[in-house]
């Protein structure tokens, strides 16, 4: 169950795979654990009474993060197939990842550019020996480089198969 998001003592996660829909995340603190829907942001089970803002204000802004994940980790509908997982990675010159998929698939991913644009990565620009620092997520799900860094198994899957393309 990948932690997407930690303020304090609490955590916000979304579960797989074989959680059930509706598409939801999990909010757990101390003595508490709410089931918050992804779109409507109500609860579905547990109450949001003395969850930190903080953490409802992050799910409202990264809504597109907790639905590919949920997605990812519970492929309801459509044709049945889930994201591949990661098995090992590799960094490679030019923030390039080399990457071995749960499906026997070997590929290698330029995540530069995310690197570059987002201001989450910002302590691998100044030090680029950190890149190099990377771990497997839970489960495979992602690349992670803290609680905050993290890419999705989605993502870099998606990234790979278009890649591969061109």
């Amino acid at each position: 169950m990948p932690t997407l998001r930690r303020e304090g003592k609490w955590k916000l996660s979304v579960y797989g795979p074989g959680d059930h829909p509706p598409p939801h995340f999990h909010i757990i603190g101390p003595d508490h654990d709410v089931i918050v829907h992804a779109v409507s942001f109500q609860p579905l089970g547990g109450t949001l009474t003395g969850v930190p803002d903080e953490l409802m204000n992050w799910a409202r802004t990264n809504q597109d993060v907790i639905l590919t994940m949920f997605q990812a980790l519970n492929p309801q509908g459509g044709d049945g197939m889930r994201t591949p997982r990661i098995k090992s990675v590799t960094t490679l010159p030019g923030c390039k990842v080399r990457l071995e998929w749960d499906v026997g698939q070997v590929s290698v991913v330029d995540i530069s550019d995310i690197i570059d644009r987002y201001d989450i990565f910002a302590p691998i620009r100044e030090n680029p020996a950190r890149f190099d620092q990377v771990t497997i997520g839970e489960y495979g799900y992602d690349l992670h480089w803290s609680d905050l860094m993290e890419i999705p198994c989605t993502q870099l899957w998606q990234r790979s198969q278009v890649q591969a393309a061109e």
